[in-house]
């Protein structure tokens, strides 16, 4: 929602070309991009604002970025003192210089910058394509191009900067290999939302129909998926597995899981103070860092501590088997044991 304010604020600009608008719009775009570092993949569409437009324009992008950047500093200071985590939870590349900062910011250790068959490209385009028809109940794709056609009859490069947008965001994403890749791209969706708002200026008859239409997507949107939400909001499944799980650990264990999982059990170990004898750390053969250190593989950390603690896993690799005995212990969970272990069954 922050998003979608500044950016359409920063569309409207020949509208209403006020000082006040134009830094709250910025303190807005900084407080809702601040905490996703990511993000900042977006930051070339503002600057084809400052290389194409004129003096007056260039002033007012840069003091956009500029407050943008100060708040979106004191959003991510923010976010890192209340998480407790610095450096960033679960990443391979911390950082702390500029080739780890790029390496960071391209995600580079869910091997998002891997060069894929052309036909990876379109599948992904084909999926990213159903879920936005869907997602505006299909008329909404069609009043985002109306609206782009309409913006675009004002003023081409603010267009432009829109598709700028939409191609960074989709065009990113579209190459990340993990599996929730489409839940990153909540930008996208702002700028739709945006351009659909863009396309009540285009004269029609009757009057009122494009933001008859738009009300009527709104509606059906909250219609459809309010009530699913309601009765998930009322059910805890999901809290009530993962304080299950908690309980059924050994004292002082090690815990190793995949990301979903990890995220889970961080949580209510940090926000409910359960369980601090656990170190859940993540499934992953590539080195991690953590709030206690740096672990280069977990394979390597779970056989320096099989031997004096408990050591859990939620799945049992090949590469783990050729070191481990498994024993079934609680819902979904191993308990490895050393090979060389006199108690393996």
């Amino acid at each position: 929602m922050l998003f979608a304010l500044s950016v359409l604020r920063l569309v409207q600009w020949n509208a209403r070309q006020t000082r006040s608008a134009l830094v709250w719009s910025a303190l807005l775009f900084g407080l809702s991009l601040g905490s996703s570092l990511a993000n900042l993949l977006m930051l070339p569409a503002f600057l084809f604002l400052i290389a194409r437009g004129d003096e007056r324009r260039v002033k007012r992008v840069a003091t956009f970025l500029a407050v943008a950047a100060g708040a979106g500093a004191l959003m991510l200071g923010f976010t890192i003192v209340r998480s407790q985590s610095h450096p960033p939870l679960g990443t391979e590349f911390i950082p702390d210089s500029l080739l780890s900062t790029l390496r960071y910011f391209s995600a580079r250790q869910y091997g998002s910058v891997a060069v894929h068959e052309p036909a990876f490209h379109l599948l992904r385009a084909k999926e990213h394509g159903a879920i936005f028809a869907r997602a505006f109940l299909w008329g909404g794709v069609l009043l985002g191009l109306i609206g782009l056609f309409e913006l675009g009859r004002r003023d081409r490069r603010l267009a432009s900067f829109c598709v700028l947008l939409l191609a960074i965001d989709l065009g990113y994403f579209t190459t990340y290999d993990v599996q929730d890749y489409f839940f990153m791209v909540a930008p996208a969706y702002l700028v739709v939302s945006v351009l659909i708002g863009h396309a009540a200026n285009v004269p029609c008859r009757p009057r009122h129909l494009v933001p008859a239409v738009t009300a009527f997507i709104c509606t059906a949107q909250l219609t459809i998926h309010l009530p699913a939400r309601v009765e998930r909001h009322r059910q805890r499944p999901g809290t009530e597995h993962a304080l299950r799980t908690m309980e059924s650990f050994p004292t002082d264990a090690v815990v190793i899981c995949r990301w979903k999982v990890l995220t889970a059990l961080l949580f209510f170990q940090t926000t409910r103070h359960l369980r601090p004898d656990l170190t859940i750390i993540e499934r992953s053969r590539e080195a991690r860092t953590y709030p206690h250190g740096r672990i280069e593989s977990y394979l390597e950390f779970a056989a320096a501590n099989a031997a004096s603690r408990p050591v859990v896993i939620d799945a049992l690799e090949p590469a783990a088997a050729e070191r481990f005995h498994a024993r079934a212990i609680g819902e979904g969970w191993l308990l490895l044991l050393p090979r060389t272990s006199a108690h393996v069954p």
